[in-house]
């Protein structure tokens, strides 16, 4: 990042890869609307089957509080650094955090919060190869405490400087506590703490937010999420249950 002097920013992680106009075709989104920062769909790979996340070619241009309400649903627009091309100014105040596993929640937030407007085409151009050891689905504890403190840092930030999208924001923190018990639990790690230091917090937004909350979950992550709040503890044994039956 301190190396780089062109006009734009874009990354592409070791065991991905990328069609041969990848860039070309997010170049010219970022010329055509006069945006800060292009984005395109892309194809999830695994054992050999492809599935293309968004497929309609539809382009959308999204100013800054829309986008990051698409953002924090993390549907259609996810928090990945990879799909997108970047104008190199916005990068002038942002670093990733040394020493911090998994800092894209936080950092793509950042992103959004700085650029005017967004482009999105729904185009896969970018190919994402699944794999067993993913950052947040395995590997250590510390990968999880990273994400759930970008997460939080992230639920502050919102809450300050887009306080119309408090459904929003409370919607992304719930889900991604959600995520990290789950792979807690899969992974049968006894430390939990980092998460009951937020259980306070989870059981406030979904009290203020439910229909928001619940109207976006996915059948399994409301059961999740119902197990969570009826207790941590006796909810790993239901999670558990649910992991075998699955």
């Amino acid at each position: 990042m301190e190396l780089a002097e062109g006009a734009y920013i874009g990354f592409v992680d070791g065991d991905d890869f990328i069609d041969p106009d990848f860039y070309q075709v997010l170049y010219d989104l970022i010329v055509e609307y006069q945006t800060d920062l292009s984005m395109v769909s892309y194809r999830q790979l695994q054992q050999d089957q492809s599935v293309p996340k968004a497929d309609s070619g539809r382009i959308s241009v999204m100013e800054r509080k829309q986008a990051v309400a698409e953002l924090l649903l993390d549907d259609g627009i996810q928090n990945y650094v990879w799909n997108k091309l970047y104008k190199r100014e916005l990068f002038d105040h942002i670093r990733f955090s040394v020493g911090v596993v998994y800092d894209d929640i936080y950092i793509m937030y950042e992103l959004f919060r700085e650029s005017r407007d967004i482009v999105y085409m729904r185009t896969p151009k970018y190919n994402y190869c699944i794999r067993e050891t993913g950052v947040i689905k395995t590997g250590s504890h510390k990968k999880r405490e990273d994400a759930l403190l970008a997460v939080s840092r992230r639920f502050q930030d919102v809450g300050t400087q887009f306080p119309d999208l408090r459904e929003y924001n409370a919607y992304a923190f719930v889900l991604w506590m959600i995520r990290l018990y789950t792979y807690t639990v899969k992974e049968k790690d006894p430390d939990d703490g980092f998460i009951r230091k937020e259980y306070s917090r989870l059981q406030e937004q979904f009290e203020e937010h439910t229909a928001f909350i619940i109207g976006r979950l996915k059948p399994l992550k409301r059961v999740i999420l119902f197990a969570m709040l009826w207790d941590l503890d006796r909810g790993k044994e239901i999670l558990e249950k649910i992991d075998e039956i699955a």
